[in-house]
């Protein structure tokens, strides 16, 4: 009975060796990524407002996002947004999700507060990296 609980007990703490080491994995990736992550969100969403079409960011957005942008609800989001004009400064910039997807890829939450020609607003971008 002592030695199962004995193999049972290692077997547990690599388990959790395994689990920590997986989340430190993912802790390092995330704050090594974040600043070209937030750079990369700003880039998108200055590229956009310059003209609130996906024309000027055609070939950085993926297949679903340009559906989604190009469905009825996506065009009328891009013309109400469009009243706030180019963007022009960035503030309290923050990544604010990071998730890892084995197989699939990376999605990453980045939030900032944009000021805009006509006005500012909240902003938050979703950048999903795909595995390839």
């Amino acid at each position: 009975m002592k030695r199962i609980l004995l193999v049972l007990g290692m077997i547990f703490a690599g388990l959790l060796g395994i689990i920590l080491g997986g989340l430190g994995y993912v802790g390092v990736s995330a704050s090594n990524s974040a600043s070209e992550n937030k750079a990369t969100a700003v880039r998108l969403v200055h590229d956009v407002s310059q003209s609130w079409s996906l024309t000027r960011a055609r070939r950085t957005f993926a297949d679903a996002a340009l559906a989604q942008a190009s469905s009825r609800a996506g065009r009328e989001a891009l013309a109400t947004m469009s009243r706030l004009g180019p963007l022009y400064d960035v503030r309290n910039i923050r990544q604010t999700g990071y998730r890892m997807e084995f197989g699939v890829g990376t999605t990453v939450t980045v939030a900032f507060k944009g000021l805009f020609k006509n006005g500012t607003g909240e902003v938050t971008v979703v950048l999903r990296f795909i595995n390839g």
